[in-house]
């Protein structure tokens, strides 16, 4: 398990070239984990001061698929917190799944993380976002 400030310094940020703005930035990526399993991670964010320089994702996500965690629940919130401490988000959605079968029948477990700075607030951007 890597320690918690190292897997943080994975993730590298920039400045903001508008901090007037309230927009909403979304990225996908899927990591995989031990055997077939696969976890299927979104984050959008409003970016405040910083926004994520894109470049650190592969080492963080690496490192993130080396964790084990003991449930879905539990690596949102191990997620929610690294990105909220890193770049401080005016708004912050973190969503998982992780597609599973049980007696033959496919499922599909998803979570579901927010987390926004006091007093924030844009429903107008966020309904235009579908959220």
């Amino acid at each position: 398990m890597m320690d918690i400030l190292d897997r943080r310094r994975l993730l590298i940020t920039q400045t903001n070239p508008d901090v007037t703005t309230d927009y909403v930035v979304s990225i996908d990526s899927r990591i995989k984990q031990s055997g077939n399993n696969s976890i299927i991670i979104k984050i959008c964010y409003v970016p405040d001061e910083l926004i994520l320089s894109k470049s650190s994702l592969p080492g963080y996500f690496e490192s993130i698929a080396h964790e084990k965690f003991p449930s879905l629940e539990y690596a949102g919130v191990v997620l929610l917190r690294d990105f909220s401490n890193e770049l401080i988000p005016r708004w912050l959605l973190i969503t998982l799944s992780q597609p599973f079968n049980v007696d033959g029948f496919s499922q599909l477990h998803e979570v579901l993380l927010q987390d926004h700075q006091p007093n924030w607030s844009n429903s107008q951007l966020l309904s235009s976002y579908g959220l």
